[in-house]
């Protein structure tokens, strides 16, 4: 199974994150799971068991389960991972620090979620560049009805700079902040919204 780094992570209904490192298991240093870092449709980093992976290639690593689901899974913490010896060498001749091992698997507490904190204020808008968050500022919007417009930049929320709205430039019209809630995937021709046109075009206008 050929699992890169930075590849897109696929649920059954659309993207839910990339792939981050991998963790081995700690007696038979195989693979174990794999780190998603967020996307459009993952609200945080998550641990995904290798049970859960059908396939990869370059393309990316096809999962089972909703991005709902994958959502749900174990939340990620850095500081339950700890680095392999440094006499330790891949068989795939990848890159040693892309692999992760557990700190100790029976700490108390040790993949309890995280307490949960007030969200910060929102960040400013960020403009977007080629493979932000897998979409550009090329990427056609599509509504439920028609093109909607293409993606111009993404709001973000606090420090997680987890993506909470889409910013849009709607054709011949003014640009909108679309919520996140309202896409419905996203694949290789753009962003879909479960919106129709009229619906977009009545979102309250966005100004930079």
């Amino acid at each position: 199974m050929d699992i890169r780094i930075g590849v897109p992570v696929r649920a059954e209904d659309g993207q839910a994150g990339r792939v981050e490192r991998i963790i081995l298991h700690p007696d038979t240093r195989e693979v174990d799971s794999i780190v998603s870092v967020q996307g459009w449709l993952l609200p945080r980093d998550v641990v995904i068991p290798i049970e859960r992976v059908m396939t990869a290639n370059e393309s990316g690593v096809f999962v089972r389960g909703t991005a709902e689901e994958i959502g749900n899974l174990e939340p990620f913490a850095q500081s339950q991972y700890t680095t392999p010896p440094e006499d330790w060498l891949p068989s795939d001749g990848a890159a040693p620090d892309i692999y992760l091992l557990p700190a100790s698997p029976y700490a108390v507490g040790a993949f309890a979620p995280p307490a949960t904190q007030p969200l910060p204020p929102d960040h400013e808008v960020e403009d977007l560049l080629p493979g932000d968050v897998d979409v550009s500022g090329t990427t056609t919007v599509y509504c439920l009805d028609g093109v909607g417009g293409r993606v111009d930049s993404v709001i973000t929320d606090g420090d997680s700079d987890v993506v909470t709205h889409l910013v849009i430039q709607r054709t011949g019209g003014h640009d909108v902040a679309a919520p996140v809630a309202k896409i419905g995937r996203i694949d290789e021709e753009g962003v879909h919204l479960e919106l129709t046109q009229d619906q977009l075009a009545a979102l309250p206008p966005f100004t930079h």
